[in-house]
């Protein structure tokens, strides 16, 4: 089944102490995996974003963790580790259009954030969680970086395999 799905999002971006930016998201206890397919991203600007994100809480300067993907075929993992920072991110592997995937991981008090490019997972990042509290937020961020108009990413290929304790 390909769970296609269509976001627009709209929000100035994810970065410093503030976030805005449209979540598709759901709740969870414990542990899980989830992955999406990143289909296409409307270039709105060179920073707009289609991504997985965890957050501990939906205010804007919640701790989160997130791999996105940009337009011209470049990646990201952002964080917070503690609500209220200023946000800290690292370039991730470069991929072109065809076939490229994203995955976080939760094991325990740790996210793990990966990128899949051909046929092979890249674990990008890692980010400790210990803090959180005993449910996360999990979804699909996505943002123009122009808040005069809205970005179009499509997803597909979306798996939510939840662990019971």
């Amino acid at each position: 089944e390909d769970n296609n799905l269509t976001s627009y999002g709209g929000g100035d971006d994810i970065w410093n102490t503030s976030d805005q930016f449209r979540f598709i998201y759901q709740q969870i206890e414990g542990n899980f995996n989830f992955s999406v397919k990143v289909d296409s991203l409307k270039e709105t600007h060179y920073y707009a974003k289609a991504g997985i994100m965890v957050r501990k809480n939906l205010k804007k300067n919640s701790a989160h963790g997130i791999i996105n993907v940009f337009p011209g075929g470049d990646s990201e993992f952002g964080y917070r580790e503690n609500s209220g920072q200023t946000m800290k991110a690292k370039p991730g592997p470069d991929f072109n259009w065809f076939n490229v995937k994203l995955k976080v991981d939760k094991v325990g008090k740790s996210l793990y954030f990966s990128l899949q490019t051909k046929y092979e997972w890249i674990e990008v990042e890692k980010l400790h969680i210990h803090n959180w509290g005993k449910s996360i937020y999990v979804g699909l961020a996505t943002l123009s970086h122009d808040n005069s108009q809205l970005t179009t990413a499509t997803y597909s290929s979306m798996q939510l395999n939840e662990q019971q304790d």
